[in-house]
């Protein structure tokens, strides 16, 4: 016998840079009929991403400790309660009941006037005045501060103010409001002065403060106060710098109707109508609010509902602005600013928004808007999920650098979006933006953000066929490792480890200078695209020559003479090295096939399985020194074809490898990978060897009387009748299944059996020197391996349980209940082979001769055990039918 491995020198027809792609080994699959059978080079430089080390400096999301809860109570350091109601009934009270507590009162006051409501003379809203460490309790009604001027008698140290029911729909029973201006000086008749916040400890609890639909006190011109008006909650520092409004806390209150037009006044350039619920301004110290409604504030153009400038240590709780248009359509809901930094630094700039966070859906109001990359603490809820980062940084002309959403914003031109679930720049295929746009956009704000920027951590997303097109990629910079992970959807994390198609003929370019600092993480460039790692990175040269080992008189072998490209193909992937890949798949080649151990003879009559493998050896002058990962290969047309120099001879299935003697002589068999991913890198190997064909019932596999089965080349005879049943109703502990008896996939090759109702797969059982174990056969069907394959020529012999292992009805528990015609099918490869019922015998265990029959037509037997003796704890009989095929459907 002489063996000829083929593996034809590609120096003959590829530069030296053509190196074979790099396929490890890959085995054909047992005794059946071989298929494609999908598998690919496997990049492994580190596998799955890195982790994205801590969070991103302007913007995150909230997490369990970024709430910080106030230390300020209305008990508090409280000296004196009292209580504020419309009930002249409740004028004697000395005590009220409050959340389960009883608090002494110190004076009732009665009416709805607040400016009467005096105590020593002093009305009670004088700052600083007498509810310094005091807490007024309020009964359900509107109160009202009759002083037009008294924008500072709200801000009393340790002040608090309480409302002490709800209504039925859950909302405060009690409403403040103040009476507007009555001036002479149109601009300002008929506005409303802010609550200035600049004394420390302020608490509010379960109250409406209500501006009544009038227009703030507009900003300074001449002739008027700037510090009076523009937003109905003003916080602060104090003059001398300190944390003038620190402690201050506002529980469960309505704040609402600021504003009579949101529209500038017109009265003069400098001046207008702000009407803003609330601002901040250098105001340092902690600020807690909680279950706050924000409705009908008529905020002006370019500003924000809720706003902060120089500004920090805010924490906002579950806080909604009521989507209901009074505001002006270009306001926003929150903005972020920092005009100067004469009072605290840009990064010292902090808001931390938890819980709920329910914003107008409008274009102008459904996000957070941040002027500045360089905040280091603004916390949003969890729901905010995108940041849409400026390439630019923002300024106080009204452009901002960042702003969240809580659901994907469109993809604009010269904004990228940040997933502050991972911390990684989502890019998505498909948008009105083009990748490579996306991602050179991504590279210029990070260049630009310096020390605030987040790293480059990338997510591709899929477009909505699932697959990533072509793209360009940018210059991080020298000093800047980029990770560009491929994601199924814009949902998908950054941990994802899931591979995402590429496109059919897509191009990737690399940037010329830093590209070994970018790495490609869960591309699948074999599914669609079929690119080798060889194709991607170098190209494919023009094939010069090709020698065939067949001289054309095969019939059906593959014709060569036209194959590789006739023209040189360019690499896929521009500057790109086998290290910018990690958990990457390319399409895998065949370079190497060998048969496995071929027969030397073969008795005429006598036939053989051949099987054959596949294999490759890792080239690291491919992938580079500099390539310190893995590359796991197995090819991904693992077909191979079968060939007969004189089919008169021997003949062999082109498809299943079976080989048959037919007459006397000498034969070369050919096996050849079928190899259709092949474009031209490396050359479709062949193998073959020689074979003697004579005699009769010798060679390998040959020959056999009636009692030898003889298909397949392995004989069967003198061996014993398989035990095919377990106790009924009794539960058997089986060992772990031997490796050595490890059963064989048939894939998708089925039993049915009409009249019994009965389908089940089949699966191969290994011979042995002593026969077949189908102890753990469970409720599945067995070929037993050594008997004719089922369909083929002679006699399949199947077995299944009579009662399993659990002691449960088997496969062939009404096996006896066949009768001389009844039908048997076997389901393969899309076709029925349907036998019919010739013989039902009752037959001792000794008997294997009669099961082994050796038939020259395709039969099948069934067998199983018989008659269970429970005391023996044994099948005194086998049950045997035999069934010869009729027709293939």
């Amino acid at each position: 016998m002489s063996i000829k491995n083929s593996k034809q020198n590609s120096a003959q027809w590829h530069t030296k840079k053509a190196i074979p792609v790099l396929i490890a080994l890959a085995f054909l699959i047992g005794l059946l009929p071989q298929k494609l059978v999908a598998a690919s080079a496997i990049i492994n430089n580190g596998g799955t991403p890195p982790a994205i080390s801590g969070s991103q400096i302007t913007v995150k999301l909230e997490n369990s400790s970024s709430y910080v809860e106030p230390t300020n109570t209305f008990t508090d350091g409280t000296l004196n309660y009292y209580l504020v109601t419309q009930d002249p009934a409740k004028a004697g009270w000395t005590s009220l009941d409050y959340q389960g507590t009883t608090y002494p009162l110190t004076q009732v006051f009665v009416g709805d006037n607040l400016t009467s409501m005096k105590i020593g003379g002093v009305s009670l809203l004088t700052h600083n005045g007498p509810l310094v460490n005091a807490t007024v309790f309020f009964d359900d009604g509107i109160y009202t501060d009759h002083d037009t001027t008294n924008y500072v008698g709200i801000s009393q140290t340790n002040a608090s103010y309480i409302g002490l029911n709800k209504t039925a729909g859950g909302e405060p029973a009690v409403t403040l409001r103040r009476l507007p201006r009555s001036d002479s000086n149109a601009a300002i008749n008929n506005t409303m002065e802010r609550y200035n916040i600049y004394s420390q400890n302020i608490y509010f609890e379960n109250l409406i403060f209500d501006g009544q639909g009038y227009d703030m006190y507009p900003t300074g011109g001449s002739g008027l106060s700037k510090n009076r008006g523009e937003y109905m909650f003003y916080f602060a520092g104090d003059s001398g710098g300190t944390e003038g409004s620190a402690g201050f806390v506002m529980k469960d209150c309505i704040l609402e109707n600021v504003g009579a037009s949101n529209e500038d006044t017109g009265f003069d350039s400098t001046k207008y109508n702000k009407n803003l619920a609330m601002n901040f301004y250098k105001s340092g110290g902690q600020h807690n609010f909680e279950n706050i409604i924000i409705r009908n504030v008529k905020t002006t153009a370019g500003l924000g509902i809720i706003s902060s400038n120089q500004s920090k240590d805010n924490y906002f709780k579950n806080i909604t602005i009521i989507a209901d248009g009074a505001y002006n359509s270009l306001s926003r809901s929150i903005k972020i600013e920092n005009v100067s930094s004469d009072y605290y630094p840009e990064n010292q700039n902090s808001a931390v928004f938890t819980g709920t966070l329910s914003l107008p859906t409008d274009s102008y109001h459904n996000h957070i808007y941040i002027q500045s990359w360089n905040y280091d603490n603004i916390v949003v809820p969890t729901d905010f999920r995108y940041a849409q980062y400026n390439r630019s940084n923002g300024n106080s002309s009204g452009t901002s650098a960042i702003q969240v959403y809580p659901s994907l914003p469109a993809v604009t031109a010269n904004k990228s979006i940040l997933d502050l679930q991972d911390n990684a720049w989502l890019v998505p295929d498909g948008a009105a933006v083009s990748l490579t746009n996306q991602l050179a956009t991504i590279a210029t704000t990070i260049n630009n953000a310096g020390s605030h920027a987040p790293g480059a951590n990338i997510k591709i997303a899929a477009d909505s066929a699932g697959k990533i097109n072509s793209f360009n990629l940018p210059n991080f910079g020298a000093s800047r490792s980029a990770n560009v992970v491929a994601v199924p959807g814009v949902t998908s994390l950054f941990t994802s480890t899931a591979l995402v198609p590429f496109s059919a003929d897509g191009i990737i370019q690399f940037p010329t200078s830093n590209a070994a600092n970018i790495v490609l993480y869960n591309f699948d460039f074999d599914s669609l695209a079929k690119y080798t790692l060889q194709e991607a990175i170098t190209g494919i040269t023009a094939a010069s020559s090709i020698t065939d080992p067949n001289d054309g008189s095969i019939s059906g072998y593959p014709d060569y003479s036209s194959y590789g490209p006739s023209a040189t193909v360019a690499a896929k992937f521009k500057n790109a090295t086998a290290a910018n890949f990690s958990n990457s798949v390319f399409t895998s080649l065949v370079n190497e096939i060998k048969v496995n151990t071929p027969p030397t003879t073969l008795a005429v009559g006598g036939s053989y399985l051949l099987t054959g493998s596949l294999a490759s050896t890792l080239d690291n002058s491919f992938t580079g020194s500099s390539f310190t990962g893995t590359i796991t290969n197995t090819a991904d047309d693992q077909t191979i074809y079968w060939y007969s120099s004189d089919p008169s001879i021997a003949s062999v299935d082109r498809i299943t490898g079976l080989l048959t003697g037919l007459h006397s002589g000498t034969v070369t068999i050919y096996a050849k990978a079928a190899d259709s991913n092949n474009d031209g890198e490396i050359e479709k190997p062949f193998a073959s060897f020689t074979l003697t064909v004579g005699g009769s019932g010798g060679g390998t596999g040959g020959g056999g009387t009636s009692e030898t089965a003889t298909t397949l080349g392995i004989p069967v005879t003198g061996l014993p009748i398989p035990f095919t049943g377990f106790a009924p109703g009794t539960v058997t502990h089986l060992p772990a299944q031997p490796s050595a008896a490890q059963y064989q996939n048939m894939d998708q090759i089925w039993l049915e059996i009409p009249g019994l109702n009965l389908q089940s797969t089949i699966t191969g059982v290994p011979q042995t020197d002593t026969g077949w174990d189908v102890s753990w056969l469970g409720k599945e069907t067995g070929w037993l391996n050594g008997t004719a394959f089922p369909t083929y020529a002679g006699n399949s012999v199947l077995t299944a349980h009579v009662y399993d292992a659990n002691g449960l009805p088997g496969p062939f528990a009404q096996l006896d209940q066949l009768k001389y015609g009844d039908s048997v099918i076997i389901h393969a490869w899309d076709q029925q082979y349907v036998y019919e019922v010739r013989d039902v015998q009752s037959i001792s265990p000794e008997n294997s001769s009669y099961v082994f029959k050796h038939q020259d037509q395709a039969w099948l037997t069934l067998v199983t055990c018989q008659d269970y003796d429970a005391q023996t704890g044994q099948y005194a009989h086998r049950l045997v039918v035999r069934a010869v095929l009729i027709t293939v459907k």
